[in-house]
């Protein structure tokens, strides 16, 4: 033979020795059935999956074990060293290589067929007994090695698993204030429109009242300085004329915002009659042209859900008068189970709803957001359907 078992190899300490508990003799024994082989590092002794017919003795160096090698989810199972058995549980199972071996370093091996192994075993009792405590000890040595992983797997996960905890409880909470915030906004803002319209009723009677009656006043006095002029050759009509039809502009557009601001036809005729007004108001203030179809749905509303519909759709017909580009504007009223469902709908330029909701500039969504907050007041469904060059269809579904 090439090579010996020194007496290093037969004299260390250790249970996975498998020449630890032999004697010479034994060792010449042994080693009379086996063969040297050197591998260098990173190369491969034999492959997961391949036959099982030799077992391995580590002379000198050490090697990895590895599962599933040169893969992504490979893994190393453990380190063997000089002294220590491998290959052998494929041997004596008669199984295919359960791990990939690969040399860590220059590793001499002392290499034994199946059927020299099994005749060792047979033959020599010691030998046996050796090559099991080897075994034996490499089983405990992995065992204690899987437990003590789990264990520190556990403590990891038990880490994991109270952080994941704490997470979530601060998700939760942080959800729950968002939440409460959101219902505080929305009771708020809700206040703040009922305000406005109690302002907008306030602005109005002034306005009509005592604006109205003093530009009413200021050209009764005009037209007096007329008849008390007219002896006058100086008197100049047509600055009077203009006078006048300034006035008469002025007196107009103090009823217009007078009626925009609160529409008495709403408190007068109701919601029918209110909506068909604005309908004709918009079409002859922005020259578009209308198709209404609706029903009277005034005895299903209270004045409060009056007012809000009233405002959603004025604010609906001032975008679509201002940013639309319209040529005609679809109106529908009608009654469904227990709904009624509003539907406007224009040819316009249209819009990106989300480019509208751009919180970078909220203010360009203000008027969608009254809108949304009216509907959510009214308990109703709203969806606004638009797409670019092919206008805006709005449908709002409000319970009674």
């Amino acid at each position: 033979m090439d090579f010996t078992i020194t007496c290093e190899h037969a004299k260390m300490e250790d249970k996975k020795n498998i020449f630890s508990s032999l004697s010479e003799h034994q060792i010449e024994t042994f080693q009379k059935y086996c063969t040297e082989e050197t591998y260098h590092a990173g190369e491969v002794v034999f492959y997961e999956g391949s036959v099982g017919d030799t077992a391995y003795i580590i002379l000198m160096g050490g090697v990895e074990i590895w599962k599933d090698y040169d893969t992504p989810e490979q893994g190393l199972l453990a380190v063997f060293n000089s002294g220590q058995m491998f290959g052998e549980i494929a041997v004596l199972d008669d199984q295919a290589r359960s791990a990939t071996v690969v040399a860590r370093e220059v590793v001499k091996l002392l290499s034994i067929n199946r059927d020299d192994f099994y005749r060792v075993i047979k033959e020599n009792n010691t030998i046996s007994m050796s090559i099991m405590k080897s075994m034996s000890g490499m089983v405990r040595d992995r065992t204690d090695n899987f437990a003590e992983d789990l264990k520190a797997r556990n403590r990891q996960l038990e880490i994991s698993h109270r952080q994941l905890e704490l997470e979530i409880e601060e998700r939760k909470n942080a959800e729950s204030a968002l939440i409460d915030s959101k219902e505080k906004l929305r009771i708020l803002s809700s206040h703040l429109l009922k305000a406005q319209e109690v302002e907008r009723i306030r602005l109005s009677k002034e306005l009509h009242d005592d604006l109205g009656q003093s530009l009413a006043l200021l050209k009764h006095l005009v037209r007096s300085i007329e008849k008390k002029s007219n002896l006058e050759q100086s008197f100049n009509h047509e600055a009077h004329d203009h006078c006048i039809d300034y006035v008469d502009g002025i007196i107009e557009n103090v009823r217009r915002i007078s009626r925009d601001l609160r529409p008495s036809i709403l408190e007068d005729l109701g919601f029918s009659a209110a909506f068909r007004s604005l309908t004709e108001n918009f079409s002859r203030q922005y020259s578009i042209q209308i198709s209404v179809n609706i029903i009277d749905v005034d005895d299903l509303f209270s004045m409060d859900t009056q007012t809000n519909l009233y405002r959603i759709f004025q604010d609906v017909m001032t975008n679509i008068g201002k940013h639309a580009q319209a040529g005609c504007v679809t109106f529908s009223i009608e009654k469904e189970d227990d709904k009624c469902i509003f539907v406007i709908e224009d040819d316009g330029k249209g819009f990106e709803l989300k480019d509208t909701r751009n919180r970078k500039n909220p203010v360009k969504g203000i008027g969608l957001n009254t809108i949304e907050e009216r509907a959510n007041m009214l308990d109703a469904s709203l969806v606004i359907d638009s797409i670019t060059g092919k206008g805006t269809k709005i449908v709002l579904e409000v319970p009674y």
